[in-house]
Formats: structure tokens, C-alpha cells, sequence
């Protein structure tokens, strides 16, 4: 069946400050955001792809859903590439895509769901580091 496109389409977007460390839940996603601060001793225990350095980062935190435009330059990539064609590579169906959790400090993304940590934003030796990490 076609869908009927005269009809208004319900908006699910959302928007959330997340405190560090801190907790927020996701009811238009279905799912749980954790941030915690990972002492510069402790990195090396955790998967560096998932960690942003905590000192660099520009602003206070706010997750909120992708949208389109949306530009993101994940670590061991050459350049930005728009969210949407992450997603698309991916395989995510486009109804969870639209739900699709992003990160943001100041006004750059520095984390979506399922990618590795921004190239610029990614932990140094011997800062501390912020984990993301996503509980269902």
C-alpha cells in the first residue's frame, strides 16, 4: 500500500542536555545514554575509538536526533560524510533513522550511535577521556 503523503507527518524529534557524568533517557528511541569520565590512567583499558577527549570538547552536551543536513567525520575516515549516507550504508531502516541519537558540543557532532568517535575529538595520550556508552 502507498503510503498517503497529503497526510501531516508526526514529529518525533527530540532534544536533551546531558550532564557529565550523567544519564538520559530516550523514549523516542527506546534507549538509555550514559556518559562517564575516564581517568587518562584507565584509556588504555577501553576501545579508543569509543572515546572522546574530554578536555577538547567545545560546549555543554545536548543529544538530540539526527536531521537532515547533518554532517559527521567519524575517526580512520578521510572526511565529513552527511549522517544521512552513514545510516543509509548501514543498512538503518528509515524509520529508526529518523530516531537516530547524535551528540553534540557547541555546535559540532562529536558522537553518533554506532560510529566511531569524531577524528578531531577523539582521547590523547594522557587526557581524560568521556565514554558514551548505550544501554536498551
Amino acid at each position: 500500500m502507498t503510503p498517503d503523503l497529503r497526510q501531516a507527518r508526526t514529529s518525533h524529534d527530540y532534544d536533551y542536555e546531558i550532564s557529565l557524568p550523567g544519564r538520559v533517557v530516550l523514549q523516542e528511541a527506546g534507549i538509555v545514554l550514559e556518559t562517564r569520565r575516564i581517568p587518562a590512567h584507565k584509556v588504555a583499558e577501553y576501545n579508543p575509538d569509543q572515546l572522546l577527549d574530554a578536555d577538547s570538547l567545545p560546549g555543554q552536551l545536548r543529544v538530540r536526533n539526527w536531521r537532515a543536513g547533518d554532517r559527521f567525520w567519524p575517526a580512520h575516515t578521510k572526511s565529513p560524510k552527511k549522517i544521512k549516507e552513514l545510516l543509509q550504508e548501514r543498512r538503518v531502516a528509515q524509520p529508526e533513522r529518523g530516531l537516530w541519537p547524535v551528540i553534540f558540543s557547541g555546535d559540532e557532532i562529536v558522537w553518533v550511535r554506532g560510529f566511531a568517535a569524531h577524528a578531531r575529538f577523539r582521547v590523547r595520550a594522557g587526557h581524560d577521556a568521556l565514554l558514551i556508552s548505550e544501554q536498551a
